[in-house]
């Protein structure tokens, strides 16, 4: 009997700025613009997901009683507030591991001096494009990409509309992506077959390299960083999943981009923790374009900083709450399965994360330095949905200032809650 094991979700339980798409933040709504009540206490607050979610739940902080909505059929919805709230979207999300779903259980805690849009998707739409790569690498499509050690054939789900199609050629699992193409305005109204992908009918250009330095990095720090090339609508990340343990970057060409094109490196500094598992790490966001300074300056390490876990519950606590914008507290886990084809048992791991996106306003209205994650009492929250308390799990505080783009935050792996 042969036994394959999918071990590629196990970066997951690494420590240090979790992989969790961001949500796009918006411009606060006034209580004028159209659609919203006209009592200047109340405010209409809306939840867009593309796709239907798994569970959308709304209480106001004032209240402990948690509303579930009608999900069926439904990607936009509506609530109205008179204080500051909360508001929990659970998404269902396709692995491509024998059809089990990753799952993210996201709630945002607000007031009504934030914006008044949640952009949560849930997902893409249900048409596949497709395609042979002649060599290693990695392909993007919309928020869709996947990369492989060898030529390979790839299946990404997407959206109808237009979209780049993104080919990043080399080595990437070892030194790096060295080449990459772009293919402009996809038309998707159906699924899509591109055939086979080369670099060379494709146009490849060279990668670029620069480097980057701090003046109050502390000598214990290990270097990271994460470059992203968004184009259009379409995203992906520059480089190796294991080579970015410096500050060397990877840069597409200026030749292959358009004015809308944008490249945005993320610079982290990180640290064990003295005293116990964790790593505490700093990082800085910097849009990367000819003439962009390379010498940067971090945010200071957060004080000391607690976690309590039980098998439903997170609490974190800080010592001092310095100024941020978003305090995101975050708690995931590998989910395992087990399924046979013929004589062949494999074995998949699908994601199971827990996130609370907390505004400064609403850490400042309930006074509070810390931050707790607790499912338990929502209706309509599945058993499934919960943590295994006695497997492994990573928890991550962090605060991101959106004005500096810098993020100072606490990760680190516990071998069971109990």
């Amino acid at each position: 009997m042969k036994v394959f094991v999918n071990v590629a979700l196990l970066m997951l339980l690494g420590g240090g700025c979790g992989d969790i798409r961001e949500p796009v933040p918006s411009d606060p709504g006034q209580p004028s613009d159209p659609g919203q009540p006209s009592d200047p206490d109340q405010t209409l607050v809306t939840i867009e997901t593309r796709v239907p979610p798994a569970l959308v739940a709304f209480r106001l902080e004032a209240s402990a009683t948690w509303d579930s909505l009608d999900v069926a059929g439904r990607s936009t919805f509506e609530a109205t507030v008179t204080g500051p709230y909360r508001v929990l979207v659970v998404c269902e999300q396709p692995s491509s591991l024998a059809g089990f779903p990753d799952t993210v259980a996201t709630e945002y805690a607000r007031t009504p001096a934030d914006a008044h849009v949640i952009d949560n998707p849930c997902g893409t739409g249900t048409f596949t494009v497709q395609g042979d790569m002649s060599e290693s690498g990695a392909v993007a499509f919309g928020d869709s990409s996947t990369g492989d050690a060898d030529a390979w054939q790839f299946k990404l789900p997407a959206s109808p509309g237009t979209f780049d199609l993104v080919m990043l050629f080399g080595d990437l699992f070892g030194a790096g992506v060295d080449r990459v193409a772009i293919r402009r305005d996809v038309e998707v109204t159906g699924d899509i077959d591109l055939g086979p992908i080369r670099a060379e009918q494709e146009h490849a250009q060279a990668l670029n390299r620069v480097a980057f330095t701090a003046g109050n990095l502390e000598t214990s720090e290990r270097l990271s960083h994460q470059m992203m090339l968004r184009t259009h609508n379409t995203s992906v990340s520059v480089g190796s999943p294991f080579s970015g343990s410096d500050w060397e970057v990877t840069l597409a060409p200026d030749s292959i981009l358009v004015p809308t094109d944008r490249q945005a490196v993320t610079l982290t500094a990180s640290k064990d923790r003295r005293d116990g598992p964790d790593t505490y790490y700093r990082s800085i966001t910097v849009d990367v374009k000819p003439g962009t300074p390379t010498p940067v300056t971090l945010p200071e390490h957060l004080a000391h900083v607690t976690f309590d876990a039980t098998a439903d519950r997170l609490i974190a606590t800080l010592q001092l709450l310095p100024d941020h914008s978003e305090l995101w507290l975050t708690r995931r886990s590998l989910v395992h399965h087990s399924y046979s084809v013929g004589d062949t048992v494999s074995v998949a791991f699908t994601a199971l994360y827990h996130q609370l996106v907390m505004s400064a306003a609403f850490s400042a209205a309930a006074g509070t330095t810390g931050a707790v994650l607790d499912f338990h009492d929502v209706p309509g929250f599945q058993p499934a949905w919960q943590h295994d308390p006695t497997a492994p799990q990573n928890r991550e505080l962090y605060l991101v200032d959106r004005d500096t783009r810098m993020r100072a935050g606490v990760a680190g792996i516990v071998a069971a809650v109990y």
